[in-house]
């Protein structure tokens, strides 16, 4: 992870290692064979820093066999709700917890955030927030540290000093996850009413609701509390 942040020394000897596919692990005086695979990750521009003379064009060629570029959160909000189930899922098993659920101003809150740390900070915040929630779900105040950057609102001048692909992503996923939620809550989570409601498709509505993140289970629990 962030090969970009090694240091020159430990360039060299992993070019080394690569090369001659042999090491001698630190104290043993015999040379051993490796054959391995690298995989390497790292948020910086390694062209940039070779450039710079900050990093080994050798090294950076030697591992630069295929190349798979990820795109920051902020370039695609409609997967964050995905993303962030699957941190809920993976931290609740963790800690012995009975599976938690995020709420819909949950969603919303942590999709208008521009999430310079990526994935990492939303692990971070999903896993606090799993911590110290005593609910079995999370809502937008279990996430104290995390507060929206943008909304819809029409002065809101940062969504549009986005790009325009941007900017439309942001404005289509609040407006799915609130159109839907508020369906679904109006309906109680049938989601059979809730599709005829909007003139679509069932399918078509769970596929939406599969793509946002979004269960009707939620719904119907709502509405049994009252």
């Amino acid at each position: 992870d962030e090969i970009g942040d090694i240091s020159s020394p430990l360039q060299a000897k992993l070019l080394r290692v690569l090369q001659e596919r042999e090491l001698k692990p630190l104290g043993d005086t015999v040379t051993h064979r490796v054959d391995v695979r690298v995989i390497a990750a790292t948020n910086r521009d390694l062209e940039a820093n070779i450039a710079a003379g900050l990093f080994r064009s050798d090294l950076y060629y030697r591992l630069n066999v295929v190349s798979v570029r990820t795109p920051p959160l902020r370039e695609i909000p409609e997967d964050i709700p995905l993303i962030a189930f699957h941190f809920l899922s993976l931290f609740c098993a963790e800690l012995g917890l009975d599976p938690k659920r995020l709420t819909e101003d949950a969603i919303q809150l942590l999709v208008s955030r521009q999430w310079k740390g990526n994935a990492r900070e939303l692990q971070n915040e999903i896993k606090r927030a799993v911590i110290f929630s005593k609910n079995d779900f999370l809502a937008a105040e279990d996430f104290r540290n995390c507060e929206p950057l943008i909304t819809c609102h029409e002065d809101n001048t940062e969504l549009y000093e986005l790009d325009y692909r941007e900017a439309r992503k942001k404005i289509l996923l609040t407006f799915n996850v609130e159109y839907i939620s508020n369906l679904l809550r109006r309906t109680e989570g049938n989601v059979s009413l809730a599709a005829q409601t909007a003139g679509l498709e069932r399918q078509s509505l769970q596929h939406i609701m599969r793509k946002y993140g979004i269960t009707s289970g939620e719904f119907r629990k709502d509405a049994e509390k009252k």
